[in-house]
């Protein structure tokens, strides 16, 4: 699978910066960060194509690390821990027949976790809101140059991960239920049952953080891949979605390329088909036909309207709870 770029254009870069708008220190700080964000959004996001296969028959070792204070970023922020406070049973029921109505696009495994929790995160409602949180996987070829090895649903080795996130919380006997329909399915699984289901490789964390961290950034790259393997690890701070993520609708789109990824099995259009495992080609491409009036092919066509139905169908469930989180939280 390709890394995708590890830059936003420059205009994008410009749009980004501008929007946000935070003075001077976070200007530079994010221009340090940018050729790490665009790794991060753009899926969950595919491992290095120049890390070999794990050995055969070699076993995973991974740490949770419940403790958030052993994490900062460059400024010494430490992430937020989060409420773990157990759920009971009406709430969770609440809570579940809430996630199970989303129209996630689960038959495509190759990118958008963070989007699929984000966005469920944000279309409940303030009281459950509360009740949850995230468990991220960082997987160990993210976390430093020396490990290779990727995160992928044990059912399915063609897809590679450098990490994984899903929403969770824990339920009247103090479990922690995770809900990962892409490798779940729509039911939610104890933790331990959620990390079987996957391919975690060595030196691997599972780290549970307050739901309001949408990605994280990561250093820039080197200049010598010789010696770093172009990696650019994870740097220890997260970052919620605000600014011109919203603004310019990150999380729809990319569960909008994830409904046309679902389906291009079955479809005739050329240009497309082949971007299936590269999902920042294929959200870059439908974005482009779409500006384009989806004025192509009928094959194509019919890709571009889907893409852009449900990139329509989740600005209006994701963007209202946007603009009244803050309210909606202090209004319970």
């Amino acid at each position: 699978m390709s890394t995708p770029s590890p830059s936003l254009p420059p205009k994008r870069q410009d749009r980004f910066l501008k929007a946000l708008g935070h003075g001077k220190a976070a200007g530079r700080w994010l221009h340090r960060a940018l050729p790490g964000l665009a790794l991060v959004l753009a899926a969950c996001a595919t491992s290095s194509p120049t890390s070999p296969p794990p050995p055969e028959g070699a076993t995973a070792h991974f740490a949770i690390v419940e403790d958030a204070t052993w994490l900062s970023g460059p400024d010494g922020t430490v992430p937020q821990a989060p409420d773990t406070r157990p759920m009971d049973a009406a709430r969770e029921a609440r809570l579940l027949a809430r996630l199970q109505q989303l129209p996630f696009a689960v038959e495509y495994p190759f990118a958008g976790c963070q989007d699929r929790a984000h966005a469920a995160w944000l279309t409940l409602p303030g009281d459950l809101r509360r009740d949850v949180f995230k468990v991220w996987i960082l997987g160990g070829s993210l976390l430093t140059i020396a490990f290779d090895g990727a995160i992928h649903p044990r059912q399915r080795p063609d897809v590679a991960w450098d990490f994984h996130v899903a929403l969770a919380w824990k339920d009247t006997d103090g479990t922690t239920r995770v809900f990962d329909p892409v490798v779940l399915g729509p039911t939610p699984m104890a933790l331990h049952r959620w990390l079987d289901a996957l391919h975690i490789p060595p030196a691997s964390v599972v780290l549970p953080l307050a739901p309001q961290y949408y990605a994280f950034h990561q250093v820039q790259r080197g200049q010598d891949a010789a010696f770093d393997k172009g990696r650019t690890p994870f740097n220890g701070s997260f970052y919620p979605y605000e600014g011109p993520l919203a603004d310019e609708n990150w999380i729809p789109h990319n569960l909008a390329r994830d409904a046309v990824g679902a389906v291009l099995d079955h479809s005739s259009c050329t240009p497309l088909t082949h971007l299936e495992p590269r999902p920042a080609d294929l959200g870059e491409a439908l974005a482009e036909l779409a500006q384009r009036g989806c004025s192509i092919d009928s094959a194509c066509a019919e890709l571009c309207q889907l893409y852009a139905e449900r990139a329509a169908l989740w600005t209006s469930l994701v963007h209202p709870r946007i603009a009244s989180l803050d309210a909606t939280d202090d209004a319970h």
